[in-house]
């Protein structure tokens, strides 16, 4: 039977030897240890600090993407409170504004996902 194991080579040499242990003191013993068995059957979460090369890419990306929508929601802004131009004007900057900040929202939330999934990384950039 094959079975996928998150983790390292050594990672699972601990696991088989802890497995095999288990097996042979369950062959000695006439009652099984459940709490041993779920114990040893989870491996070690695999922690990242490392980015990948395309989070990276949209690390740096969502970045400049960000100031980019900042800037054209803050010349919107300008504008609206002016209050110069007519009435369809005014309506299709304020459309324009709702999409910016709905769209600059998504970009955010990306990348505080990143920033959390990574820290290390991004306490460094």
């Amino acid at each position: 039977v094959v079975r996928n194991f998150e983790g390292t080579f050594s990672e699972y040499l601990e696991f088989d030897k802890e497995r095999k242990k288990e097996q042979a003191a369950m062959k000695q013993s006439a009652q099984p240890s459940v709490t041993k068995k779920a114990v040893a059957l989870k491996p070690k979460p695999k922690t990242k600090n490392k980015m990948s090369y395309k989070e990276q890419r949209e690390w740096q990306s969502l970045e400049s993407t960000i100031e980019k929508l900042t800037g054209k929601r803050d010349d919107l802004d300008r504008k609206l409170a002016k209050g110069e131009g007519d009435y369809e004007e005014l309506a299709k900057w304020t459309e324009e504004l709702a999409a910016l900040n709905d769209d600059i929202e998504e970009k955010e939330m990306r990348w505080l996902e990143l920033a959390e999934l990574y820290p290390d990384v991004a306490n460094a950039a």
